[in-house]
């Protein structure tokens, strides 16, 4: 029986992302989705993008681990010989959750250069935006990344939770947004048909969870899981980019674990 190992990261794709009740709040989230899968949540996102017919969807929820869980279910399935080849992805559309109808509107500078550098060119679509008249605005750059916004200017904000001792504040916490992406996956022969480079290959997955009032510290079981299923230990480190930066106390507090275990087991 095949595994996960045998799995490969063909391609993957997203839009620009949108500040909230932006150009992209007129669009539904699964027309949104759609794109990223042509270049539509699952199945109501394959029928717009034009996928046939037999071709099923299934919608994960799991709030801000879907998407990635959306993905570790399809290299399962291609591992299971289910499906050959898999798109998986999330989408995120504030001014419609949790509504079906578009939300009143409601009132931070890392990825700057790597914008202004192009790096994101590739992996960026453009995105059709429908206007009452006339022909469609194509959106296609980031807005979520605020270069007018410095360490500085954030310094004063207060914190949003535990009085004046909380860390978190509107300048370190993610943004209410719209966006989607995709990554399409294949098995080792289906790869080999499309005669392409692999991004990644797949090697073992990890979910974890734990009490409610630590949820951020789940990712800390799970990086570790996955890496011991794979037979790697703790000296070899995880990529910061697979950590959810959407809180970045979460982020440092998994790294500070990360460090902790290394110490525990007397990696240098």
């Amino acid at each position: 029986m095949n595994t996960v190992d045998t799995v490969y990261l063909v391609d993957a794709v997203r839009t620009p992302v949108r500040r909230h009740d932006g150009a992209l709040a007129s669009v539904r989230p699964d027309d949104l989705a759609a794109h990223a899968i042509l270049e539509r949540p699952a199945r109501m996102a394959a029928l717009p993008a034009d996928l046939p017919a037999p071709v099923p969807g299934v919608t994960v929820n799991g709030l801000c681990a879907r998407r990635l869980e959306a993905v570790i279910q399809a290299a399962r399935a291609i591992a299971l010989g289910d499906v050959h080849i898999a798109a998986a992805g999330g989408v995120e559309s504030t001014p419609r959750a949790p509504y079906v109808l578009p939300r009143p509107h409601r009132a931070f500078p890392a990825r700057h250069a790597a914008r202004e550098q192009g790096l994101f060119e590739a992996e960026l679509m453009s995105v059709p935006v429908p206007r009452p008249k006339g022909e469609p605005v194509a959106f296609a750059a980031d807005e979520c990344v605020r270069p007018d916004v410095s360490p500085e200017s954030t310094a004063g904000l207060k914190p949003s939770f535990r009085g004046t001792n909380g860390t978190v504040t509107a300048g370190d916490a993610s943004p209410l947004h719209d966006g989607t992406a995709a990554l399409l996956l294949a098995d080792e022969e289906d790869l080999k048909a499309t005669g392409r480079e692999p991004l990644a290959r797949t090697r073992a997955t990890g979910v974890s969870a734990t009490y409610a009032h630590y949820f951020r510290l789940a990712l800390a079981k799970a990086v570790n899981r996955a890496p011991a299923r794979a037979g790697k230990e703790f000296d070899d480190p995880v990529r910061p980019e697979s950590e959810n930066a959407a809180l970045d106390r979460r982020s440092a507090a998994v790294l500070e674990r990360q460090s902790a275990a290394k110490k525990a087991s007397g990696t240098p």
